[in-house]
């Protein structure tokens, strides 16, 4: 019976997430409203061995980090909501050369001052970039994108 309940919730969702023609009751629901909805049943989804996978159509470029945020506050542990924001993610849309570190992978990864294991928002405290392995010149970017020096 908790599976056919977790099947008919993920139906839901799904509607709800990736639908055009989203069902009637949800129509009447702020993206809020909505995101409250899913990060409700988030954890027990998660329990229940289905695979999480993060993805945001935010329009803001912290928008990633606000959504692991939101999982760990759903009850999903830091540790959950790496693998949804890496492997998972990547498994998701098909890449097979990214997503964990590995022999062979790309190696594109990011450097912390602190542990997201601690507090998932320790993410947001980069500290090196690496693409394909090679260190990305993040203050010349900067310089290049807005005309300004590091801070």
């Amino acid at each position: 019976m908790e599976g056919v309940r977790l099947a008919q919730l993920g139906s839901r969702l799904q509607s709800i997430t990736k639908s055009q023609s989203t069902p009637h009751w949800t129509n009447r629901l702020s993206n809020r409203a909505k995101s409250r909805f899913i990060l409700a049943h988030l954890a027990r989804l998660n329990a229940a061995g289905i695979r999480i996978a993060l993805g945001t159509d935010g329009n803001i470029p912290w928008a990633a980090h606000e959504e692991m945020a939101d999982m760990v506050a759903s009850k999903m542990t830091p540790a959950q909501v790496i693998v949804a924001a890496t492997r998972n993610s990547a498994m998701l849309v098909g890449l097979k050369d990214v997503g964990t570190v590995e022999k062979g992978k790309s190696a594109d990864f990011l450097v912390l001052d602190a542990n997201p294991l601690d507090d998932i928002t320790n993410t947001r405290r980069i500290n090196a970039v690496y693409l394909h392995g090679t260190p990305v010149d993040r203050a010349g970017l900067r310089t290049r994108w807005t005309g300004k020096g590091s801070k």
